[in-house]
């Protein structure tokens, strides 16, 4: 597919374009960053709304870029693994949402001359003056045991709202290996979905290969709170037991100072996209989430990692089963975490694989 196909299709003839991530963490947001260079490369002006958690993940990276707070809805999960209330409660609260931020999105493209929208999950972000695109990986819903039945309610749900955007963007392989699985795979896809390819910041650097070992192990945090802290917490703890060198990246949206737990264990808040991708690099074991963001960004830097999902998300609990049986990583509940020993955190070298990465060449 050519290079050209997204600005003959939809960025024709734009000028000013409103990119709107959900606050989940900072996956929805860092994902974002070749959509947003790549506007930029074409000339295009690139405001940025969304929550105050991410603005960092812009403002630091783009100097000149236009941030509004538009916040997507909060959510908190519980401490423990049955997330079945929290999960009902999110869905009542992304259906009134998703009105509310309808309509505060025509205020913002009236006040702020916008003439495109893309919205990364966040369902009320379309408009009928405007062309917008709404990018998922989540056609299928997924809902906890027993409740799986509930299924095609997603499907209809998902489908229904795609359809009032101009485009729905997946982002996964046009052709080959579907990463995103069964997630992005149903029988009635909306008619006006269309592959990108992979969205990852990491996709445009180049990756160092060194047999130097800086950390015996990298841990990669994400996600809402208190399940972050929690597996934070595991993390520490299996360092502790094998005793290795250890960096822990937090994923504190508000920033952290770093913090050494002991001469072996250092946690950050978060690095840079060189540092980030270096200190991978130069780890002989990685532990990370298995939210989509994540591993598009481990395949985009050829790594493999221990897969470690967060109790009760039936997206990544599936993502986590499905990668591992068709052998891209290696996974564990994260109540296992502690039982892992050295020899299933080895081999952290991804194979080649024949992926397309945003924008599609």
């Amino acid at each position: 597919m050519n290079k050209e196909f997204f600005m003959i299709k939809i960025f024709e003839g734009k000028k000013r374009v409103l990119i709107c991530p959900l606050g989940w963490g900072l996956g929805h947001a860092t994902r974002m960053i070749p959509i947003v260079d790549y506007l930029l490369e074409k000339g295009l002006e690139v405001v940025v709304a969304g929550d105050e958690h991410v603005k960092p993940v812009f403002l630091n990276r783009y100097q000149n870029l236009e941030f509004i707070h538009f916040p997507s809805l909060h959510v908190k999960f519980s401490r423990w693994r049955n997330q079945l209330i929290p999960l009902i409660r999110i869905a009542f609260r992304v259906f009134n949402a998703s009105h509310r931020e309808h309509r505060e999105l025509q205020k913002l493209i009236a006040h702020h001359n916008i003439d495109l929208v893309i919205s990364d999950n966040r369902y009320g972000l379309y408009s009928k003056k405007i062309d917008s695109v709404f990018i998922t990986h989540q056609l299928n819903i997924l809902f906890p045991e027993p409740f799986g039945w509930f299924g095609f309610l997603g499907r209809w749900y998902v489908r229904r709202h795609a359809h009032k955007f101009t485009e729905c963007w997946i982002p996964d392989n046009i052709e080959g290996i579907r990463i995103s699985g069964a997630l992005s795979c149903s029988a009635k896809i909306p008619r006006n979905a269309k592959l990108i390819g992979l969205l990852s910041r990491f996709a445009s650097l180049k990756t160092s290969t060194t047999d130097e070992k800086h950390w015996d192990l990298v841990v990669i945090a994400s996600g809402p709170s208190p399940q972050r802290e929690i597996f934070i917490e595991k993390s520490i703890l299996l360092a502790q037991k094998h005793n290795l060198k250890t960096l822990i990246l937090c994923g504190n949206p508000k920033g952290m100072e770093e913090n050494f737990v002991n001469e072996n264990i250092l946690l950050l808040s978060s690095l840079s996209d060189e540092e980030m991708l270096e200190a991978v690099q130069s780890a002989k074991y990685l532990i990370c989430r298995s939210g989509y963001s994540s591993i598009m960004d481990l395949i985009a830097m050829g790594k493999r990692a221990l897969l470690v999902p967060t109790p009760g998300q039936t997206e990544q609990e599936y993502l986590a089963r499905y990668l591992k049986k068709i052998g891209l990583f290696t996974s564990c509940n994260q109540s296992q975490l502690l039982d892992v020993g050295l020899a299933e955190l080895s081999n952290n070298q991804l194979e080649p694989l024949n992926v397309s990465f945003f924008p599609i060449e």
